[in-house]
């Protein structure tokens, strides 16, 4: 059985300017990491200030939510307000993270509609799924 899903949107770069780009585009982001100024608590960087910024659009899905349908908003709305300032922005990679923890007897069935995989690959984002058991 499903625990909990998480669907975030990061974005990471050693030049990208979390403050800015949230500025600009109207986003408020649910975690910021700031080259320079953030001590990392996890990872190959754990205790370390962050060589490289990074930002995340977090949604948790509610049981019975369209997981698609959530990750359709999330992109739309993510390239609709960063369309005209992405190209300032020296984002070198975007990630949409989907996270699904089970309890001990999980299984996963997982799809992505042609429209969100239409959108991810506009705003160049690669797909990455965690499965926590």
């Amino acid at each position: 059985m499903i625990i909990s899903t998480y669907i975030n949107l990061n974005l990471f770069g050693e030049h990208l300017l979390p403050n800015r780009l949230s500025d600009l585009c109207g986003l408020e982001f649910n975690k910021v990491v700031e080259k320079g100024v953030t001590v990392l608590r996890k990872g190959r960087y754990k205790d370390q200030v962050s060589p490289y910024s990074s930002v995340s659009l977090i949604i948790e899905a509610k049981e019975g939510d369209d997981y698609n349908e959530l990750i359709y908003n999330m992109l739309v709305n993510f390239r609709d307000k960063t369309s005209r300032y992405i190209h300032e922005f020296d984002i070198e990679s975007i990630i949409l993270w989907i996270t699904f923890r089970f309890d001990n007897n999980g299984q996963c069935g997982f799809e992505l509609t042609p429209d969100n995989l239409r959108l991810m690959s506009e705003i160049g984002a690669t797909l990455a799924v965690n499965i926590d058991v």
